[in-house]
């Protein structure tokens, strides 16, 4: 392979990396806050700042949801705006994901299923593919905290080799008293904007969130 398609390889699989934050089960905390406010559609875009400007907005992705507010259907895209998977999720009837599919366009959107493990409470611990699919991510691994919510997710190559560790550190559900500079929200009490602060206090980017009803 020559360098220029080494390097092309390798810049499209770190893109899918970046971007498969996007798809990840923090939706499932805010289960009971949308099925309360009857939320069907929720897209998100990333805005990027230089200089205090908003520089650049791109599409991160389309959440659909269920009567009970958990996430059904997923649409992800790459960084230039072009779809780049397709998930779907299906539920018991207490609630508890007993199936979890993904289409790439990696793959030719053939559906693969994930090989799914739980804890004892019936939380999703572990989605594998059977398969490793190139510029994809082979296992994804939860952890949870003592208040039942994903604290954070870690993404393995075929290799078993750690590729991404993320921290879901915002909460389930900010009431509309708790608005700050990191987290707006609505009069409905959803997050609308997600704003990531640098080191020099200055806005980076931010996650902007529409929801349908």
């Amino acid at each position: 392979m020559s360098i220029r398609k080494l390097l092309f390889a390798s810049a499209i699989a770190i893109s899918s990396m970046q971007a498969a934050h996007a798809q990840d089960l923090k939706a499932l905390d805010y289960a009971k806050l949308y099925a309360r406010n009857n939320v069907s559609t929720r897209v998100c875009k990333e805005v990027k700042y230089k200089m205090k400007q908003a520089v650049d907005s791109t599409m991160v992705g389309i959440a659909n949801f269920d009567k009970n507010g958990r996430m059904i259907h997923y649409t992800e895209f790459f960084a230039g705006g072009k779809k780049m998977a397709e998930y779907e999720y299906k539920y018991d009837d207490s609630g508890k994901m007993i199936k979890s599919t993904v289409s790439l366009v990696f793959n030719n959107w053939v559906p693969l299923d994930f090989i799914l493990k739980y804890d004892q409470k019936g939380r999703v611990v572990s989605r594998e593919l059977n398969e490793q699919v190139a510029n994809f991510w082979k296992k994804e691994t939860y952890t949870y905290t003592s208040e039942v919510l994903l604290k954070s997710e870690q993404w393995y190559d075929i290799n078993g080799g750690l590729v991404v560790l993320t921290h879901k550190d915002y909460p389930p559900h900010i009431e509309v008293s708790d608005n700050s500079l990191t987290y707006i929200v609505n009069e409905r009490g959803l997050i609308i904007l997600h704003q990531f602060i640098s080191g020099r206090g200055e806005v980076d980017k931010a996650l902007c969130y529409e929801y349908y009803y």
